[in-house]
């Protein structure tokens, strides 16, 4: 199985909304680049309730994704914009793979934290 299978593998496995474009990989010597688009359908408004919501765009962010081969990895996410005719509220489509308003993913944060948990003596911090 190629690289290119694998990430795409692990992305919809967290995130089974995001679509993949033909070439949605691409590495060059200092960084990996990985190209995605977040959508999904939404009928009701997160702030009045009505049932008149369109999509209305994209916003492109950049999420910092764990390293491959010892690369630093971007993930270039396409979300949905939605808009509510009704109150002209607007937002993002929201993903499971980082928090609100994030750009460092989950996955990353988690392999922070886990060596940090672990237990050391001092013979093994000197």
């Amino acid at each position: 199985m190629s690289l290119t299978c694998i990430v795409q593998d692990l992305l919809l496995n967290e995130e089974p909304n995001l679509e993949f474009p033909t070439n949605y990989y691409e590495e060059s010597p200092k960084v990996i680049r990985i190209f995605a688009k977040l959508t999904y359908k939404l009928t009701v408004c997160h702030q009045c309730h009505h049932r008149s919501v369109i999509k209305y765009g994209f916003k492109t962010v950049h999420l910092r994704f764990t390293p491959i081969n010892d690369k630093p990895t971007i993930l270039y996410l396409r979300k949905q914009r939605f808009m509510c005719h009704h109150c002209n509220h607007t937002w993002l489509a929201r993903t499971s793979l980082a928090d609100f308003r994030c750009q460092i993913s989950n996955r990353l944060k988690r392999s922070f934290i886990n060596p940090l948990s672990t237990d050391r003596n001092l013979n093994e911090i000197a």
